[in-house]
Parts: C-alpha cells; structure tokens; sequence
C-alpha cells in the first residue's frame, strides 16, 4: 500500500505571487461579469438623467479604456415661450444659471422637520410640541456626492457638473460663452469615464477589488500550491 499526501489551500492561504497570478489570469473575466451586474446601475441613472434633463446619449459604448457616445438632444426648446423659444446651445451665462437653478430645485428632496419651542424653559424640541410649534422643510446637500435619482453613486457624476456651474457661475469661474450643450457635454463625459473607470480598476486590479472578487468566488475552494484548482471531493481523499 503506498500513501500520498497533498497539500491544499484555500485562496487566501496562497502565497502572494500565486494569488498574482489567477488574479492576473482571471482579472477580465471577473471584469466582465462584475460590470453586467453593475451596467444596470448606471443605465438607471442615465434614464433619470434624461427624463430630468430633456438630454441622453445614444449609440453609446463602455468598456475597457474606451468609451463613446453621442449626445441625445430634446425635441422641444429648454427655456423661453413658444414664441420666443431658447435653444440649448443659446441657453448661456445668467441663462444656464437660472437653468441649473430649477434643476436643483425640482429634483433636490427634502423632509419636514417639526419643531417645538419652550418658552418658559428657552427649549428646543424635535417632533413634540410645547408651548409653540413651526414646521421646516431641510433640504438635502447637493455637494460631496449628490444621488438624487437612484440613490446609488452612478447619479453623482451626472449632477456634480450641473451642481458646479450652480455654485461658482457668479464666482466668475465660467466663461459667458459656455453653454447648455456644453454642460451636459461635461455631465455626460464624466459619467461615461467614471463608468469606463471601473471597468480599468477591474481589468487592472486596482486597489485589490479583483483579488476580493476572487477570494469571495473561490470560498470554500481548494488550490495546489502552484495555483491550480483542486477539483476533486475532499471528502473522498479524508476518508480513503
């Protein structure tokens, strides 16, 4: 009777250059997998973005280091009246401000918040009253990642040119000549590189998202010291 004895290990038993290896062999196959999941996020924030704005983008494509797309106009003029209607490309200066003005406005939430005031006491109070009661709507920030469709962070990069423009025109930081095209020309391009992005941190294993992919994939596997996938029972070797 002859005995052999194996050596396995669980993924993160592995030593550093061979955990450096699968990732690099299987780095664009978890790129691609984990980017379908997450293109359903971002395609939902580009569908609020254009039933908010009028704008979209079509014949678009995303992926590894590269990206394009088309910007999608609307079909009717975004300011002005019928007689006197304003196209995006003349919507400029205090015109584009008062633009991002109502977009803030019509798509910033908000919660009423009660409050109490005791006079006697010199009190204030949260939701239970006294001798006086005022109510307030708190708006919610527009600033340090603003997701006002979704909720997910795929919103942010969509909105913070728009925001941009909003907080700094009168500081004199845009030119007069820029215009409504050229600010969703901004929104969209820095969406579409934040999603090209993570593709590349992905496909490059940055920051080490490829290898906790991996780790959270491979869990309950077994390996050769060499890397190679143990792909038979353990169960029979323990009992053999």
């Amino acid at each position: 009777m002859k005995t052999v004895t194996i050596k396995l290990y669980e993924f993160g038993e592995l030593a550093d250059d061979v955990r450096k290896k699968i990732v690099e062999r299987k780095c664009f196959d978890v790129m691609n997998d984990v980017m379908e999941c997450n293109a359903s996020e971002y395609e939902a924030s580009l569908e609020a973005f254009k039933s908010a704005t009028g704008f979209g983008a079509r014949g678009w494509e995303v992926g590894y280091y590269e990206h394009h797309f088309r910007r999608d106009n609307p079909d009717y003029h975004v300011m002005g009246t019928y007689d006197y209607p304003i196209e995006p490309e003349d919507c400029k200066g205090r015109l584009l401000w008062r633009w991002c003005y109502r977009f803030v406005r019509d798509n910033r939430r908000g919660e009423w918040q009660s409050l109490s005031w005791d006079k006697k006491n010199r009190i204030l109070y949260a939701g239970r009253g006294k001798t006086e009661r005022r109510s307030r709507i708190i708006k919610e920030p527009i600033t340090g990642g603003w997701c006002p469709w979704t909720g997910v962070c795929t919103d942010c990069a969509l909105v913070e040119p728009i925001v941009d423009f909003y907080l700094n025109y009168h500081r004199g930081k845009y030119s007069e000549d820029y215009s409504l095209e050229d600010l969703m020309d901004d929104c969209l391009e820095k969406f579409f590189d934040e999603w090209e992005s993570e593709y590349n941190a992905y496909g490059d294993n940055k920051d080490n998202c490829v290898e906790e992919e991996l780790a959270n994939r491979y869990e309950g596997d077994l390996f050769y010291a060499d890397g190679k996938r143990f792909r038979g029972n353990i169960e029979e070797l323990e009992t053999a």
